[in-house]
Formats: structure tokens, sequence, C-alpha cells
């Protein structure tokens, strides 16, 4: 290797971590800087101390965000809540070696049957039928979905309440967490999906961190900066709060 290439390498490793903290990346490459965002974080709080026993991932879709914490915090016990029942066979691997139970439902405000539309991108999917127009996101369908509260899901499942709990329900956050009234002050910490630029979401960023802040939490953290389309603007972001008081949030 040249003098050259050695100097550029050098610069990459020292620029890149910087860049993904700052949101730079392309859409190609947006996994790589989300994955150092969450990383970084949950690294700081278990050299603090966090050691989290129950993690929910609400909102599971293939399982990336879990295979990034369980890397992490491996002993821990994953629950994955996901209303796309196919995509289950995707953590085939995670509940032969981890602690991961997976459920085919929805969480939100009520428990009811509630239609769930189909997008053409699964990630997408969801209880919340977006208005954008996007190519590659059209809807191509709908079913009946089963939906529970979080509070009577964790009483039912004699699941304790999560000592971290993460949720990506496409614009239902809050929604969700209508329905989650016994995990405040209890869960150490929470991820939420807010909308910059996303304006057909009701989660806008203002909204969200006040709301948390009513129910005893701060702003910890972005732990991913989404940016998917040509313009790079700002689409939504995930958000890390902490329960005020908590040792790692000081």
């Amino acid at each position: 290797m040249n003098v050259k290439k050695i100097i550029l390498k050098k610069l990459k490793s020292f620029f890149s971590p910087i860049a993904a903290r700052l949101g730079f990346y392309s859409k190609g490459s947006n996994e790589d800087g989300k994955t150092f965002l969450l990383s970084q974080s949950l690294s700081y709080l278990k050299e603090n101390g966090f050691s989290p026993k129950y993690i929910l991932d609400v909102g599971a879709n293939h399982g990336t965000w879990t295979r990034d914490v369980i890397t992490i915090f491996p002993e821990a016990n994953f629950i994955l809540i996901e209303p796309q029942a196919q995509l289950e066979k995707s953590i085939e691997d995670l509940k032969e070696s981890f602690k991961v139970r997976f459920f085919s439902i929805g969480l939100g405000n009520e428990n009811c049957i509630r239609e769930f539309s189909i997008n053409e991108s699964d990630d997408s999917s969801s209880f919340n039928r977006s208005k954008t127009n996007l190519k590659g996101y059209d809807f191509i369908g709908s079913k009946m979905i089963q939906m529970r509260k979080l509070d009577s899901f964790l009483n039912e499942e004699n699941i304790p309440i999560p000592d971290l709990v993460k949720i990506d329900a496409e614009g239902l956050d809050m929604e969700v967490l209508e329905g989650a009234s016994s995990i405040f002050g209890i869960t150490q910490v929470i991820f939420l999906e807010a909308s910059i630029h996303q304006k057909t979401f009701p989660n806008s960023l203002i909204r969200v961190m006040n709301y948390m802040d009513q129910k005893g939490y701060e702003l910890f953290d972005f732990t991913d900066l989404n940016r998917p389309f040509s313009n790079g603007l700002l689409w939504l972001v995930e958000v890390m709060f902490v329960k005020k008081g908590s040792s790692f949030g000081k």
C-alpha cells in the first residue's frame, strides 16, 4: 500500500464516525451510520452500569435493530413485536442462539382488531396508511390484525416491564405509548421515532419531546438520522430518552 492510500485510509477512519453522527450518509450506507450511533449510545449506558434484563422491540420488522442491540446486551431477554407474521423467519437464528421471542400482533391504544395496510416496502406497512405517494412505497393490500395495549400484552404474557423499550410504529408511536401507562417510571430507556420532514406523521419531534418530558423522561441522544431521499433532507430520527434522575442521564 503506497503512502497516499495509507493517508486516505487514516483520514477515512477518522472522519467516518463524525460523518455518521452528523447524518451525512447516502441511503446505501445509512445502516452503517445508524449502527454506529446506536452502538455508541448503548455502550455508554453499559459502561455506566445499565444492564437490562428485558428489552422490547416494537415494530421489529426483520430484526435489524435487535441484531445491533444484542451484540451489546447478549444476556437480555428480547421481546419482538411485529404484525407481519412472515417476517419471523428473518430472526430464526436469533431465536436459536439468544433469548428472543417473537409475537405477531400490533400494539396501540386499544384492544381490538384493526386494518393493517401492506406496503411494497415491508418496513412501511402500517396501521397508519400514509398519504405519501413515493415510488416503491405503494400500498398493495390490507388485512385485519389483532391489536393490543402494551399494558394488556405484558400482563397476558406474564412479561415483566422491560428495562428498555424501542418503538417504531410508522407514525403511531404516541398511540402505542397511550396503551403503555405501566412502563413509565419503571422502564429506564425508551427509543421513539420522530418526524422532521415527514409531515404526514403526527409524531413530530417537538410533540414527542414534550410528551416524554411530561412522562418524566429526558432526551439523551439521536440514534438514527434518516435521510432516505436524493434531496438530503432529514426525514425521520430515532430519539433515545432516559428516565430523569438516572445515573447515566447526568
